[in-house]
């Protein structure tokens, strides 16, 4: 049987501890979790008490150069399951996903959909970059170059 935590029982290191138990990599930060995506990419996983949610996030920087930036997020929105695609201000590509813990939380399900979460990063990588020309990750690191990315943050 999988273990439900309550809602006033959650915690950035409660989820954490779990995680690591699962196999996870977690960097306890004083707001977040820092992840990774099997080829390395970076989120975040961070708690909204007030709301009740769990929440998924990253930024994927597009090139300067990439000029169809709203196209490349509507077709993430139509096409992608789970995450939520927009341009932000400095016109990187945010990913994020919520998941709620209104009456607790299953900690089996949680981790899925942070496996989850983290797959469906690679797949945009792999499936709408895979020449390294929309997202820049630095000088001379594209996707199809290095077999593990740095992280990005948001």
């Amino acid at each position: 049987m999988s273990k439900i935590f309550a809602e006033q029982d959650l915690s950035l290191s409660v989820l954490g501890d779990h995680l690591e138990d699962a196999g996870w990599d977690v960097q306890l930060e004083k707001e977040r979790l820092l992840l990774h995506s099997e080829r390395g990419l970076g989120f975040s996983l961070w708690l909204d008490i007030e709301r009740q949610f769990v929440m998924l996030s990253t930024y994927l920087p597009i090139r300067e150069d990439f000029s169809d930036r709203l196209a490349l997020a509507n077709r993430c929105n139509h096409e992608v399951f789970l995450g939520n695609f927009y341009v932000d201000g400095d016109g990187d590509l945010v990913v994020s996903y919520a998941m709620t813990f209104e009456r607790g939380l299953i900690l089996a399900q949680l981790t899925r959909i942070v496996l989850r979460f983290g797959s469906m990063l690679d797949h945009v990588l792999r499936r709408y970059d895979p020449e390294g020309s929309i997202f820049d990750f630095g000088e001379g690191n594209s996707l199809s170059e290095q077999p593990s990315l740095p992280s990005t943050l948001q």
